[in-house]
């Protein structure tokens, strides 16, 4: 007898090659039995119509805030991503977020979570560590013994490798960066770096983050590749790194299902001079929307946007200006990773935080037929599970962890939208975390099942 057995569903396992209608004996949180023969267990879902897939992984998402003085996550961007049949995140991304990861993972271990948690260290609470840095100014090499320092008891803690945001601490160095990404190569360890700059920058840019993983030995994933450069480069960007990766250089990256990205306006990426980047002019103003505060919706203009970005520098940005085309270059090329880089403001943002994992089951596979089933999953289980390093996620095998998502593959579509980018989706049926059922239609049951991912 199983703890939990789902009988009757489609079973799309791409780790083992696996495409046939299955039954699943969980016992102990391990998937315990995959088999064509009838099993049963103390509870069963019958998934007659349905897909069972591993659970979802997002490598690249922002994590909850969480107070330390009231023991207490504000549970967001978590729920958003249970909802979307996501089992196991990775926060910490684009050098920002929590500024102790490892005490993050800590509590995440003590009180449970919707999902299964894993960190980056992000560059910010490296620098903060040792000092208060200018984000604008390089930091001397005096200190980069203690920041090295840091990061190491970071990663040796169990966060999956170091996040950098080039882009948001434009003072963050080559002599900074390289030394930093040493010792998440020497820890066998990812580095995850959104790059220097998009747009007519964005070719120079990948050269740049390249370079830093040809130089250190390290293993680089580039972040967002589909929102930093689907400005009229993708194709020339991808044939860049695919010679990268052919010369031995250990290049990934990865991007999200939409054709606008979002970002805070008081950030370094709305500095003087950006709109050179997107040879747009003035008419740039109208395709930038404040997806947060007072203003969310708005139509800007010049006026509008510097009022904003001087009173309001937190409120979060979405630029209507990536191109479709080589958005969907970026999504099917066979390396690329899908990522929600999911981002809420009290409950405001971008729909990607919401819709990326059913939008790219509905639009990719159904819709567009840019890919198929299998490939798409697995962009979102066993590509971001491998690339993490992560033992027993992204497959059904046995041995592995019981994180599973079932779906149904005539009802599952995105419903987030720029307006209203919290709406959850249709079509993710059950999600079982660790072996417990952690939603069921599309309800949440419980948000005490995730666990803390190390490495």
């Amino acid at each position: 007898m199983f703890d939990l057995v789902i009988k009757n569903g489609l079973v799309v396992d791409p780790a083992n090659r696996i495409h046939s209608r299955l039954n699943i004996g969980v016992r102990d949180g391990k998937i315990a039995r995959v088999t064509g023969d009838s099993i049963s267990g103390r509870t069963e879902i019958d998934a007659e119509g349905l897909i069972v897939a591993p659970g979802f992984i997002d490598m690249h998402m922002h994590e909850d805030a969480y107070d330390p003085e009231k023991e207490a996550f504000d549970f967001i961007i978590s729920d958003t991503m249970l909802r979307m049949g996501v089992t196991t995140a990775i926060g910490g991304n684009c050098g920002i977020g929590y500024e102790n990861p490892v005490a993050y993972l800590n509590a995440v271990e003590r009180h449970g979570f919707p999902i299964n948690l894993g960190m980056f260290a992000p560059h910010e609470c490296i620098r903060k560590a040792v000092g208060t840095f200018d984000r604008y100014e390089a930091v001397a090499p005096v200190y980069f013994d203690k920041m090295k320092e840091f990061l190491r008891v970071q990663l040796e803690g169990g966060c999956v490798g170091l996040s950098m945001g080039l882009e948001y601490d434009p003072g963050l160095r080559e002599e900074e960066a390289v030394a930093l990404m040493k010792v998440a190569a020497d820890s066998g360890k990812l580095t995850a770096v959104h790059q220097r700059s998009d747009g007519t920058m964005a070719v120079d840019s990948v050269k740049e983050v390249l370079g830093y993983a040809k130089e250190t030995g390290g293993s680089l994933q580039i972040s967002h590749l589909s929102s930093m450069c689907s400005f009229g480069t993708m194709e020339e960007i991808l044939s860049i790194i695919d010679d990268a990766r052919l010369k031995g250089i250990d290049a990934g990256f990865d991007g999200y299902p939409y054709y606008a990205f979002c970002t805070y306006l008081g950030s370094a990426v709305f500095d003087d001079g950006f709109l050179d980047k997107y040879k747009e002019g003035d008419a740039l103003y109208s395709k930038l929307q404040p997806a947060s505060g007072e203003q969310q919706g708005a139509v800007l203009d010049k006026e509008l946007f510097l009022e904003l970005r001087q009173k309001s520098p937190d409120t979060l940005i979405v630029a209507h200006i990536l191109d479709e085309r080589e958005v969907d270059l970026c999504l099917t090329h066979p390396a690329g990773i899908v990522v929600s880089d999911g981002l809420y403001s009290e409950g405001q943002g971008h729909p990607r935080g919401s819709g990326t994992f059913p939008k790219l089951i509905r639009e990719y596979v159904f819709d567009k037929k840019r890919m198929t089933l299998d490939a798409a999953i697995e962009k979102i289980t066993f590509l971001p599970a491998q690339r993490l390093g992560l033992e027993g996620k992204g497959t059904l095998a046995v041995g592995s962890d019981a994180d599973i998502t079932i779906f149904d593959p005539e009802t599952i579509k995105d419903h987030s939208t720029y307006q209203d980018p919290f709406k959850a989706p249709s079509g993710i049926e059950s999600v079982i975390i660790n072996g417990e059922i952690a939603l069921k239609q599309g309800e949440i049951v419980s948000r005490r099942f995730g666990r803390a991912v190390r490495k």
